[in-house]
């Protein structure tokens, strides 16, 4: 989770950060100033158990921890983290803030009732609640997030690690088209392809990067994706999971970047919108996406991207082939969509904010 990490290393350093965590790996990826694992020391299953079950009381190991540690604010991640962890927060006087980040906000009440009373007794006890952008925050209030409680805070990329490259055509170069996702519903790679069969009078080539889970909807999924891909034959290279480095060097490498979320039949959503798609915009790839969640808050259409409306392929096909015909428009585009990432998503602003927010609290 670079994006959670990035939240960490670019607070303000007059204030100290304690990480707590079930379990930890990549440590020398991650470096924080003190990590604590709560299962070090006792049994998994039964701490699961007991913040599963809403025992926060007896959440020995966090409320141990807030003790020990001097805690003055506990920052939790994902709404039903912030509930797990309500009970222990409060039992130590501790200000609590709840970042909501996707599937918490919508997938969870809308497939099981007992989160939106769950949700009403956070609401009551958490300080702050964190939203991506502004959708995410009328989700939230909703589902009955008071609107004084609840606060935009973007995520935000490292910018000035991020190389802006935009594309320079040549003659007879193909389109090089990048889709980067997990397969999943929601990320809306079936109308992806279809959007490109409608467009194969286009020289072209496609990379997909991603996978599915072992999941069976993500199976299904992925066979969706194959089916579909298989009607551009040897226009699509499946490069399965790859590292974040090479995903920033594939990035650099395309001309567009098509992400055409949509609200999945389950309910599943982006909530926010996806730190790709804010990514691509500040190396200076092309987005082509949809009108989903805060997308539009991320790809400004007509100034800094173009959006279609959700399960929309021939409007996605229509801005593909907009693309290719205006690349002069294109250019002075992308230099608007770097700019837009600069000044509202980056990581640095977006951690001094984050201390501003922080401090409220004492």
């Amino acid at each position: 989770m670079n994006w959670l990490h990035n939240q960490i290393k670019n607070l303000d350093e007059d204030i100290s950060s304690v990480v707590f965590c079930d379990v930890s790996e990549n440590e020398k990826a991650f470096p924080v100033s003190k990590l604590i694992c709560l299962n070090e020391n006792h049994s998994v299953l039964i701490n699961k158990i007991i913040r599963k079950s809403g025992l926060g009381k007896w959440n020995f190991p966090l409320l141990h921890a807030i003790r020990e540690e001097d805690v003055t604010i506990v920052h939790s991640h994902f709404g039903h983290t912030g509930w797990e962890n309500m009970f222990a927060v409060k039992k130590e006087n501790a200000r609590h803030v709840v970042t909501f980040y996707g599937a918490d906000v919508n997938y969870l009440p809308q497939n099981n009732s007992k989160w939106y009373s769950r949700y009403a007794t956070l609401f009551e006890n958490v300080d702050l609640v964190l939203a991506e952008g502004p959708f995410m925050r009328e989700s939230l209030i909703a589902l009955g997030c008071p609107s004084k409680k609840a606060v935009i805070q973007h995520l935000g990329v490292e910018v000035e690690k991020i190389p802006f490259q935009p594309f320079t055509s040549s003659p007879n170069e193909p389109l090089r088209v990048l889709i980067a996702a997990s397969f999943r519903e929601k990320k809306g790679i079936p109308y992806a392809l279809e959007a490109l069969i409608k467009c194969m009078e286009i020289p072209m080539e496609v990379t997909i990067i991603g996978g599915a889970s072992k999941d069976r909807n993500s199976q299904a999924e992925e066979q969706k994706i194959q089916a579909l891909a298989g009607k551009l034959g040897d226009k699509v290279t499946f490069s399965g999971f790859v590292s974040y480095q090479e995903l920033q060097k594939q990035m650099l490498e395309h001309h567009i970047f098509l992400s055409p979320s949509v609200t999945a039949s389950d309910g599943d959503s982006e909530g926010g919108s996806p730190l790709g798609i804010t990514e691509a915009c500040a190396s200076g790839l092309f987005v082509i996406s949809t009108d989903h969640c805060d997308i539009p808050n991320v790809v400004i259409h007509n100034e800094t991207g173009l959006l279609a409306p959700e399960r929309d392929s021939d409007t996605l096909a229509e801005h593909i082939r907009w693309f290719v015909e205006h690349p002069e428009k294109v250019q002075q585009m992308l230099q608007a969509s770097r700019k837009h990432i600069e000044e509202n998503f980056n990581a640095k602003r977006q951690g001094k904010k984050l201390s501003q927010i922080y401090r409220s609290l004492i």
